[in-house]
Protein backbone atom coordinates (compact mmCIF):
# COMPACT_ATOMS: atom_id res chain seq x y z
CA UNK A 1 0.00 0.00 0.00
CA UNK A 2 1.69 3.33 -0.59
CA UNK A 3 0.34 6.73 0.88
CA UNK A 4 -0.77 9.18 -1.24
CA UNK A 5 -0.85 12.70 0.23
CA UNK A 6 -2.46 12.53 3.71
CA UNK A 7 -5.98 12.18 2.74
CA UNK A 8 -5.74 8.51 1.54
CA UNK A 9 -4.40 5.78 0.63
CA UNK A 10 -3.70 3.83 -2.44
CA UNK A 11 -3.66 0.11 -3.15
CA UNK A 12 -3.54 -1.39 -7.11
CA UNK A 13 -5.82 1.15 -9.17
CA UNK A 14 -8.28 2.16 -5.94
CA UNK A 15 -7.80 4.89 -3.72
CA UNK A 16 -9.00 4.53 0.08
CA UNK A 17 -10.74 7.46 1.34
CA UNK A 18 -10.49 8.36 5.05
CA UNK A 19 -12.75 7.09 7.59
CA UNK A 20 -14.80 3.98 7.43
CA UNK A 21 -17.75 1.69 6.56
CA UNK A 22 -17.69 -0.42 9.18
CA UNK A 23 -15.50 -2.30 11.49
CA UNK A 24 -15.54 -6.17 11.60
CA UNK A 25 -13.83 -9.09 14.31
CA UNK A 26 -11.28 -9.03 11.39
CA UNK A 27 -10.91 -5.92 9.96
CA UNK A 28 -12.50 -2.63 8.46
CA UNK A 29 -14.44 -1.93 5.79
CA UNK A 30 -13.53 1.22 3.67
CA UNK A 31 -14.75 3.23 0.80
CA UNK A 32 -13.07 3.54 -2.00
CA UNK A 33 -12.60 4.87 -5.89
CA UNK A 34 -11.46 3.27 -8.99
CA UNK A 35 -8.67 5.78 -10.15
CA UNK A 36 -9.29 4.94 -13.75
CA UNK A 37 -12.86 4.66 -14.04
CA UNK A 38 -14.39 6.73 -11.01
CA UNK A 39 -16.46 4.24 -9.92
CA UNK A 40 -16.85 3.50 -5.78
CA UNK A 41 -16.59 0.37 -4.20
CA UNK A 42 -16.09 -0.79 -0.83
CA UNK A 43 -13.03 -2.61 0.39
CA UNK A 44 -12.76 -5.36 3.11
CA UNK A 45 -9.42 -5.05 4.64
CA UNK A 46 -8.61 -8.60 6.28
CA UNK A 47 -5.72 -8.54 8.64
CA UNK A 48 -4.19 -11.75 7.95
CA UNK A 49 -2.57 -12.27 11.51
CA UNK A 50 -6.21 -11.89 12.93
CA UNK A 51 -7.65 -14.96 11.23
CA UNK A 52 -5.06 -16.67 11.73
CA UNK A 53 -4.66 -16.29 15.02
CA UNK A 54 -8.43 -17.15 15.37
CA UNK A 55 -8.69 -20.08 12.93
CA UNK A 56 -10.80 -18.24 10.89
CA UNK A 57 -8.54 -18.53 7.41
CA UNK A 58 -10.07 -21.90 5.66
CA UNK A 59 -13.65 -19.87 6.63
CA UNK A 60 -12.57 -16.41 4.64
CA UNK A 61 -11.09 -18.62 2.00
CA UNK A 62 -14.60 -19.93 1.57
CA UNK A 63 -16.48 -16.58 1.82
CA UNK A 64 -14.15 -15.61 -0.82
CA UNK A 65 -14.95 -18.58 -3.34
CA UNK A 66 -18.72 -18.39 -2.50
CA UNK A 67 -18.60 -14.79 -3.24
CA UNK A 68 -16.69 -15.27 -6.60
CA UNK A 69 -19.51 -17.43 -7.72
CA UNK A 70 -22.92 -15.12 -6.37
CA UNK A 71 -24.55 -13.21 -9.57
CA UNK A 72 -27.55 -12.20 -7.79
CA UNK A 73 -28.69 -8.43 -7.60
CA UNK A 74 -29.16 -9.07 -3.91
CA UNK A 75 -25.88 -10.19 -3.15
CA UNK A 76 -23.16 -8.15 -3.22
CA UNK A 77 -20.15 -8.19 -5.46
CA UNK A 78 -16.65 -9.28 -5.55
CA UNK A 79 -14.92 -7.54 -8.14
CA UNK A 80 -11.36 -8.44 -7.10
CA UNK A 81 -8.88 -9.57 -4.36
CA UNK A 82 -5.90 -8.26 -4.00
CA UNK A 83 -3.18 -10.32 -1.62
CA UNK A 84 -0.26 -8.42 0.62
CA UNK A 85 2.04 -10.41 2.86
CA UNK A 86 -0.14 -8.38 5.89
CA UNK A 87 -4.03 -7.85 4.98
CA UNK A 88 -5.95 -9.24 1.73
CA UNK A 89 -8.44 -6.42 0.52
CA UNK A 90 -11.44 -7.42 -1.01
CA UNK A 91 -12.68 -5.58 -3.32
CA UNK A 92 -16.40 -5.01 -3.23
CA UNK A 93 -19.69 -3.26 -4.82
CA UNK A 94 -20.49 -0.53 -2.65
CA UNK A 95 -24.02 -0.39 -1.58
CA UNK A 96 -24.93 3.14 -1.74
CA UNK A 97 -28.29 2.13 0.30
CA UNK A 98 -26.33 0.25 3.33
CA UNK A 99 -26.90 -3.41 4.75
CA UNK A 100 -30.09 -5.22 4.85
CA UNK A 101 -30.42 -5.13 8.71
CA UNK A 102 -30.00 -0.74 8.81
CA UNK A 103 -32.91 -1.18 6.11
CA UNK A 104 -35.08 -3.27 8.36
CA UNK A 105 -34.36 -1.18 11.51
CA UNK A 106 -35.05 2.24 9.52
CA UNK A 107 -38.42 0.86 7.98
CA UNK A 108 -39.86 -2.01 9.95
CA UNK A 109 -40.32 -4.33 7.74
CA UNK A 110 -40.27 -5.16 4.43
CA UNK A 111 -43.18 -5.93 1.90
CA UNK A 112 -44.25 -9.48 1.25
CA UNK A 113 -42.59 -9.38 -1.97
CA UNK A 114 -39.03 -7.89 -1.14
CA UNK A 115 -38.81 -10.64 1.84
CA UNK A 116 -39.41 -13.78 -0.41
CA UNK A 117 -36.54 -12.60 -2.88
CA UNK A 118 -34.64 -12.40 0.00
CA UNK A 119 -35.58 -15.66 1.01
CA UNK A 120 -34.71 -17.36 -1.72
CA UNK A 121 -31.16 -15.50 -1.92
CA UNK A 122 -31.12 -16.87 1.11
CA UNK A 123 -32.63 -20.28 0.83
CA UNK A 124 -29.55 -20.15 -2.51
CA UNK A 125 -26.81 -19.10 -0.05
CA UNK A 126 -27.68 -22.20 2.23
CA UNK A 127 -27.55 -24.77 -0.21
CA UNK A 128 -24.45 -23.24 -1.96
CA UNK A 129 -22.52 -23.78 1.75
CA UNK A 130 -23.99 -27.16 2.12
CA UNK A 131 -22.68 -28.80 -1.07
CA UNK A 132 -19.03 -26.75 -0.40
CA UNK A 133 -18.87 -27.84 3.17
CA UNK A 134 -19.47 -31.47 1.15
CA UNK A 135 -17.00 -30.82 -1.42
CA UNK A 136 -13.86 -29.95 1.06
Amino acid sequence: MQSQGQASLQIEHYIIERGGLGVGAFGKVKLAKHNITNTYVAIKIINKKKIKNSRMEAKIRREITLLRYFNHPNVIKLYEVLDTPGDIFLVMEYAQRGELFDLIAQRGKLSEAEALDLSIVTIIVLLIEILNLKIY
